[in-house]
């Protein structure tokens, strides 16, 4: 993922804290924007962000731009897989992938 925006150091930005994030452009793995909380629950958003580009090693992929500015988050797993990891973290391939 590569995006134009804001951002902590390829951590979260949200809006209630946007602030102290740096404008620039940013570059990540799908599987780094995960941040392993605790109790497994939304995570990894962009705010603010001009554009983001997902794609493979051969660059084929998806430009997302905005106006206004966007916010976006990427997973290598689906909302359904995560709220699993809520009540098991047995059969959830967030819970294998992260352990």
């Amino acid at each position: 993922m590569t995006s134009s925006g804001t951002d902590a150091d390829l951590s979260e930005s949200y809006w209630d804290r946007k602030d102290a994030a740096r404008g620039g452009l940013y570059k990540g793995k799908v599987a780094d924007q995960h941040f392993p909380y605790v109790m497994p629950q939304e995570n990894g958003n962009k705010s603010d962000v001009r554009w983001a580009v997902v794609s493979n090693e051969s660059g084929l992929g998806l430009l997302v731009s905005g106006y206004p500015l966007l916010n976006v988050s990427v997973h290598d797993y689906t909302d359904e897989d995560l709220l699993r990891a809520k009540s098991t973290h047995r059969n959830c391939p967030v819970a294998k992938q992260r352990s």
